[in-house]
């Protein structure tokens, strides 16, 4: 789109992905739940979720 190679827009395209996590996770990691004085992220769930994605994502590169 912008006359970049292949090779470094991915590059682009995962760097600003990565800063976009690391800045959201910086915004919430140390916020606190008002009901129950807890995180604001459930890590429970994160637990669950994180595997299930990783698994899926190599699966579907297999199968690809």
């Amino acid at each position: 789109m912008f006359n970049y190679e292949l090779k470094s827009s991915i590059y682009i395209g995962f760097i600003t992905i990565l800063a976009g996590a690391i800045g959201n996770y910086l915004k919430f990691a140390f916020l606190r739940n008002n009901q129950n004085e807890g995180p604001l992220i459930n890590y429970d769930l994160l637990l669950v979720n994180v595997p299930v994605l990783a698994s899926g994502g190599i699966f579907g590169l297999i199968i690809n």
